[in-house]
């Protein structure tokens, strides 16, 4: 028990029906995205602020989280969500930090790609903690990430160090092609630097840090296309300007799930979003395991309508790569009240997509039950819970017009205890596919 706590404390922490639409075309839902598939070649790499560089703010925050805040912008004519990373970039790109304070309202629909809710700003602080307790992803974890971003093997915290003199890194390849590796800024890890002060070695680790979680999620999202997965428009990781650019959606899960006090999201829209966030895990697995999956990070266009479509976002935890297990030395990221029990496990190196699914059953019950899972636990208790005691999220907080059948026995096989007993991505599009269209021969 002592060394599972020991373990837990360094870790990361009424609308009308929607109608069936028809799926993604099988050449996006076959494709396998691995370290091999180039970006693509719309994404821009080196996007740059006003009118030239592609890119312009508008002084309007949609949200704000532990890194930085998103605001609203234009690129190429249309309107944006820009996730910057660090307030002191919003001077950089023309926007003041003390003007930019203006909050989109809920009535606008208002949500972007980045951490926005309360829940995900306190993930994203937990993550600066752990960059300041400095753990560190292994080796050849860290080797296989620049690989597979198509880096040169420039260390991002080296890079955040020549920003913190003064001189900045030069523009190339390097400035969005590496993937995320845990920066250690002090004890003498990558982020510290030799005869650094220890509060500017600090933050030159922590700037490594975010430089490198920021350059895991372009590496993903620049080589994703998918309708279930939010589009990357552009990207710049040239310290301080460090932001990305991605299309801008109306709302989320987390606040169509809580935003509306005593009404729960309709059957036929319970099933099309984890429809649409089934496909998005079919079309990334087995290549690329997510790990932060949750209504925060599930983003919703036309919500209720006949093209409803739900997308998902926020891949800074996750990894490519071109086996379906990842070795990390630090499996245990993501967010407690969705985490898959083996993440907990001290012995435990290994991730594999089946974490994902995990998380999947844990959202298709807070859509069914309306309730967060594990409401106001410590993480702590979650892992115990989750565990020692394989307890789950109670399937009673559904109410019973709701407990349809197959969609329980769905949701229990995602929490199976036993990984490979899981289904597969594949195989919750089919089981789901099943129950919409048994929903629609009842409605007719």
């Amino acid at each position: 028990m002592g060394a599972l706590l020991g373990g837990l404390l360094g870790a990361v922490f009424g609308a009308s029906p929607a109608v069936p639409r028809s799926a993604p075309s099988a050449s996006a839902s076959a494709t396998v995205i691995s370290s091999l598939t180039p970006p693509r070649a719309d994404v821009l790499l080196d996007v740059k602020p006003g009118p030239a560089g592609e890119v312009t703010l508008l002084p309007t925050v949609l949200g704000k989280g532990g890194f930085g805040r998103v605001v609203e912008g234009l690129y190429q004519g249309q309107p944006v969500a820009v996730k910057l990373i660090l307030d002191m970039s919003l001077d950089t790109w023309g926007l003041p930090a003390d003007a930019a304070t203006a909050t989109a309202t809920p009535a606008q629909g208002a949500k972007t790609c980045g951490r926005l809710a309360s829940d995900d700003e306190v993930a994203a602080k937990r993550n600066l903690g752990d960059a300041d307790t400095g753990m560190e992803e292994d080796m050849n974890e860290e080797k296989d990430n620049r690989a597979a971003a198509g880096g040169d093997g420039v260390d991002a915290a080296a890079r955040a160090r020549e920003c913190s003199a003064g001189s900045g890194p030069k523009p190339g390849p390097h400035a969005c092609g590496e993937d995320r590796g845990v920066v250690k800024p002090h004890g003498g890890g990558r982020g510290a630097g030799v005869g650094m002060p220890a509060a500017e070695a600090g933050q030159a680790g922590v700037m490594g840090f975010v430089v490198a979680q920021l350059a895991q999620e372009v590496a993903v999202l620049s080589r994703c296309h998918h309708p279930n997965i939010v589009n990357l428009l552009a990207a710049c990781l040239t310290p301080p300007r460090l932001c990305l650019v991605m299309e801008r959606c109306e709302t989320s899960l987390d606040k169509l799930l809580y935003g509306r006090p005593g009404q729960l999201l309709p059957m036929e829209q319970v099933v099309s979003v984890a429809l649409d966030v089934a496909r998005g895990l079919e079309y990334l697995h087995p290549t690329i395991v997510h790990r932060d999956l949750k209504p925060g990070n599930v983003l919703v266009n036309h919500p209720g309508g006949p093209d409803m479509v739900a997308k998902l976002a926020d891949f800074g935890f996750s990894r490519l790569r071109n086996t379906v297990a990842v070795a990390t030395a630090n499996p245990e990221v993501g967010t407690p009240e969705f985490m898959a029990p083996e993440l907990y496990a001290l012995t435990n190196t290994i991730v594999t997509n089946k974490v994902d699914v995990y998380s999947f059953g844990v959202l298709l019950w807070a859509m069914l039950s309306g309730k967060r899972p594990w409401e106001g636990m410590p993480m702590v208790v979650i892992a115990v819970r989750v565990t020692m005691n394989r307890e789950r999220p109670a399937m009673s907080d559904v109410p019973a017009d709701r407990r349809l059948r197959k969609l329980e026995h769905l949701v229990r096989q995602c929490w199976d205890s036993v990984p490979e007993r899981r289904p597969a991505a594949a195989e919750l599009v089919k089981a789901l596919l099943l129950v919409q269209e048994q929903m629609a021969r009842r409605a007719g």
